[in-house]
Order: C-alpha cells, then structure tokens, then sequence
C-alpha cells in the first residue's frame, strides 16, 4: 500500500469506512450491474477491496492490475463527504476488469503503440490509454446518468460539475490520440467512437440542464494548453539534442 501514499486506516474510522463502502457499492449495483456471466454462473467483476487509508487531504483513487483481476485496491482521505464519486469508481474499475478478461481472452492493441495520457501528462503503452478511455468513458456515463435522475448529487457534492469536466475534457484528448495514432483496430476504435459520441450527448444535455457549458469548455481548454506544453517540450528536447550532438 505504500506505493499509494497511503496507511492502515485508524481503529476509530473502521466502522464509518464501512458503512461509506457499502452505500457507494449498493448505490452504484442498485443502477448497474457489476457482474460478469462466465457459463452457467453469474460473477463479480470486483471480488476484494483493500482499504487504506490516504496520507494526502482530499484524495480518492482506486487502482487494479491484470496480475490481480477482480481485487481493487481504495485509498481515500476517510470519511469522504458523500458517497457519489466512490460509487462511480466501483463503474471504473468494474470496467478495468472487463478489460483484463478481454485481454486474458487474447484481444490486445497494436502491437508497440502509445499515446499521450493527460492523466500522466507523458506517454504510455497503448493498452493504458485504451483502459484510461474505457473506465472513464464508463465513469462518466455512469455518473451522468444518475445526475439526470438524482439531482440532489450536485447540491451534496457542489464540485462534482469540475470533476465531471476534467474527466470529460481527458477522455477528449484520449480518443484523440486512440484515433490518430491508430493504437486500435477499426472496430474497436468504432465503439470507442460511439461511446464518445454518446458521452458528448450527455455533456450537452448536462449543459443545458444546469447552465455548465462554460466550465466543460474552459476545462477542454485547460487539457489542451497542457497537451501543447507537453509536445513542444519535447520539440525542444529534440532540437536541445540535436545542438548538442
């Protein structure tokens, strides 16, 4: 757990850890399944969860592993001020696990390729700008929904608007680079392209549901400038080489 930055929670917020893991979970089962059918039998796609407990105010973030498929790794500044974003993260890794089982069943993107991920703000292999898309991708739409439903979510989490637009404005800029640098077959591409199209769909009805097109749009520019800094970086990296050579 150390390589999260995070410790064993404290005895005195084990219970309230707990409780804020199973509304999250049955918040999110209630609206979505989190199972997978493998024969005769129905399956989670999330069998463990390792709880710490995060060193840093305000943090949140889950992790898992092709090594370790079905166990989810949490780490949160505990107790979390609502449940939503955890529950949308369970979608998130729930489709990371999807993910693995398409891999262990042989699919795999071009061989060698990469892209840039605005999580990382550098480039990664392939497969994790395929994944980063895909468990986003699926957040989004998850937590989009529920909005549409449960409008309370934005009186009980007033910054969930921000977060829904970095994401959005990150998987922008991962389909971009899923597209151009041809890191998938076509008809894999096909529906990351109908997914995105139908995340924009929710974007734009977010939009006119709560007057938020601006915060979308400067958070799309915000991922854009910071693309920018990065490639000319490298521009200048090169040309510094080349001098020096």
């Amino acid at each position: 757990m150390s390589n999260y930055n995070c410790r064993n929670p404290c005895e005195s917020k084990i219970r309230s850890i707990q409780f804020q893991i199973n509304e999250a979970y049955k918040w999110c089962i209630d609206n979505v399944p989190l199972s997978y059918v493998d024969g005769a039998r129905t399956l989670p796609l999330i069998k463990s969860i390792i709880v710490g407990e995060s060193i840093h105010k305000s943090e949140l973030l889950t992790a898992s592993s092709i090594q370790s498929v079905g166990n989810v790794i949490l780490s949160a500044d505990w107790p979390l001020p609502s449940i939503y974003r955890l529950g949308s993260l369970f979608v998130h890794e729930a489709t990371h696990q999807i993910l693995f089982l398409r891999e262990v069943e042989g699919y795999k993107v071009r061989n060698k390729s990469i892209g840039y991920s605005p999580w990382k703000g550098t480039l990664r292999h392939g497969r994790l700008i395929w994944h980063s898309f895909w468990s986003f991708s699926c957040q989004l739409a998850f937590l989009f929904s529920r909005i549409f439903s449960e409008k309370q979510i934005i009186k009980e989490d007033e910054s969930i608007i921000e977060y829904l637009a970095n994401i959005f404005a990150k998987i922008s800029v991962c389909y971009k680079e899923l597209e151009e640098r041809k890191i998938l077959d076509c008809k894999e591409l096909s529906f990351c392209k109908s997914a995105f199209n139908e995340i924009s769909k929710f974007r734009d009805t977010l939009g006119s549901m709560f007057s938020v097109d601006l915060v979308f749009e400067n958070a799309i520019d915000v991922e854009q400038k910071l693309y920018e800094k990065w490639a000319n970086s490298l521009i200048l990296e090169s040309l510094n080489n080349n001098t020096l050579r």
